[in-house]
């Protein structure tokens, strides 16, 4: 596979990281993830879960943001730390 193909796979993944983190912590409370709440657990523990979901938002969010930065790092100055960083992270 040649080298462009495999570093805009890196940006696709870092950008769909930064976008699920951006969209968790919106849709931790949404009606449509109910049936998840319910399989996790009975009703008053709702709300912890919503809330360890919209915590692990930004965590997401980070991680996509720190691929990012490694994969523009890497694809502008061919470094293989930069390779060897992300590796290091996944």
């Amino acid at each position: 596979m040649e080298r462009k193909w495999l570093v805009r796979w890196m940006y696709a993944s870092a950008f769909a990281h930064l976008l699920v983190g951006l969209a968790l912590p919106w849709i931790a409370n949404a009606a449509a993830l109910d049936w998840y709440h319910a399989w996790l657990g009975p009703a008053p523990t709702r709300p912890q879960h919503a809330w360890w979901m919209a915590l692990f938002g930004p965590t997401i969010q980070c991680v996509g943001l720190w691929m990012l930065a490694l994969v523009w790092f890497g694809d502008q100055r061919r470094e293989p730390a930069a390779w060897l960083w992300v590796a290091a992270g996944l």
